[in-house]
C-alpha cells in the first residue's frame, strides 16, 4: 500500500535568470556640455550636469593643462561613485567627442575602456592644443563666443561591491 500520494503540479513555465537587479538600471547614456568660454578653462576645470548610468552619477569634466608654455583641453568622463561603499567598481566603455560648431567639420574622438572604483573616479585625455583649437578657422569653437561643445557616448557594465543598488 503506497501511504504517499505524489501529485504532478501542473508545469508552470520557468522565468529567465536575472543577471540584473529588478530596478530600471539603465546601462546607457550620452552627456552632451557646452563648455561656455574655452578661454576660460585655464582657471578651472568646469563640469557638466550629471546623468545617472547604473545608478551612478557621471560629469564630463573639462579643464586645461598647461606643459611646457603649451595649453591642452583635457575632457575627462568622471564618476560620484557610491558613498555607501568603499569597495565599488564599474567597467566602462566610452567614447568621448569634441564636436564641431560647422557643419563640414568633423568631430574628434577619443575611444576610452577603464575601471572606475573608489580610487581611480575620473578617466579622460590631453584632447587637443587650446591654441588650435581656440583658432575659429579650425570650426570647433563659436567664433563669437568661444563656447565649444563636448559629448561623451557610454556604456558600463553592472557595476560590483555595491550596496547602494
Amino acid at each position: 500500500m503506497d501511504i504517499f500520494k505524489y501529485k504532478h503540479a501542473a508545469s508552470k513555465p520557468l522565468l529567465p535568470f536575472r543577471t540584473e537587479p529588478r530596478r530600471n538600471v539603465r546601462a546607457k547614456g550620452v552627456i552632451n556640455f557646452t563648455v561656455p568660454d574655452a578661454r576660460k578653462l585655464q582657471e578651472r576645470d568646469i563640469f557638466s550636469e550629471p546623468i545617472t548610468v547604473r545608478k551612478l552619477l557621471w560629469r564630463i569634466k573639462a579643464g586645461q593643462e598647461i606643459n611646457n608654455e603649451s595649453a591642452t583641453l583635457d575632457v575627462y568622463l568622471s564618476c560620484s561613485g557610491c558613498a555607501k561603499s568603499t569597495s565599488w567598481a564599474c567597467q566602462v566603455n566610452a567614447k568621448l567627442c569634441l564636436l564641431p560648431w560647422k557643419a563640414e567639420t568633423a568631430p574628434v574622438t577619443k575611444e576610452l575602456s577603464k575601471l572606475f572604483d573608489k580610487d581611480s573616479r575620473a578617466w579622460g585625455f590631453s584632447f587637443i592644443s587650446m591654441e588650435w583649437l581656440l583658432d575659429p578657422m579650425t570650426g570647433y569653437v563659436n567664433p563669437t563666443d568661444f563656447s565649444l561643445k563636448l559629448q561623451i557616448q557610454m556604456s558600463a557594465d553592472l557595476p560590483a561591491g555595491m550596496e547602494c543598488l
